[in-house]
């Protein structure tokens, strides 16, 4: 899996950037409805990055910093790297002598980009007790800002640029879907481990988010590991396994 995720990486910003032009529905033509657009854009990328948080609100900072296995990452690691996603292949690359409020976070939460330089090992991601979690929470408030500050100021681009910035947004907003999905199915597996099996989520938690987890006769979503076949989660996102 690892190899077939690296394959399809892209190696370049630029190759990024041909990867968005690509994508069915990008037309850098179109310029009838672009302030509407970005007006959605906005909206949205709040909404999925406030998402993230809202899965983490029944964990505590010693629950996201568990890594059961060399296959699974931190929760923590994963608001970070999908922050840092969101700065390194859009804030970097439109703002003129961008300068990162955290440049040793570049290390620690790349994942598989090599044309972003070195990175921490996967299997040791566990070990980083710091940052603190509050630091990555911080961490993600300047590079949100950062993104809607460059969003609502469309004088800074070119049209052009600018639709090529939104695929870019939107690409950074289906790589944090995909996260949350990890974030779910990993802290599934963290948690497995205690011999406890304490719950993520209890049923009333859900349902303050308009979820529903696992059916409405159950008040507790835990793993246990004679689940041998898989964990059932009905979330907006579907079956994670």
């Amino acid at each position: 899996m690892n190899e077939i995720l690296k394959a399809r990486a892209p190696t370049t910003d630029l190759d990024l950037r041909n990867s968005v032009r690509r994508e069915p529905g990008y037309e850098p033509k179109d310029r009838l409805s672009l302030e509407a657009t970005e007006s959605s854009i906005v909206d949205r990328f709040c909404a999925r990055r406030h998402y993230s948080l809202a899965l983490i609100n029944t964990l505590s900072a010693e629950d996201m910093q568990l890594q059961s296995m060399p296959d699974t990452s931190p929760t923590k690691w994963h608001l970070a790297h999908t922050t840092w996603f969101f700065e390194q292949f859009i804030l970097v690359s439109y703002i003129n002598n961008y300068q990162s409020p955290q440049p040793q976070f570049n290390y620690l939460f790349n994942s598989y980009y090599e044309q972003k330089g070195q990175r921490h090992p996967r299997s040791q991601r566990g070990m980083l007790s710091r940052p603190s979690l509050e630091q990555v929470l911080a961490y993600r408030e300047q590079i949100n800002k950062g993104i809607c500050d460059l969003l609502q100021k469309p004088e800074l681009l070119a049209n052009e640029s600018r639709l090529e910035l939104m695929a870019l947004v939107e690409l950074g907003m289906h790589h944090e879907m995909q996260h949350q999905e990890l974030m779910l199915t990993d802290i599934l597996h963290c948690l497995s481990q205690n011999p406890l099996y304490p719950a993520v989520f209890s049923a009333k938690s859900a349902s303050g988010q308009g979820k529903e987890l696992v059916d409405s006769g159950s008040n507790q979503f835990s793993f246990h590991p004679e689940w041998a076949a898989g964990v059932w989660c009905k979330t907006t996102i579907g079956l994670l396994f």
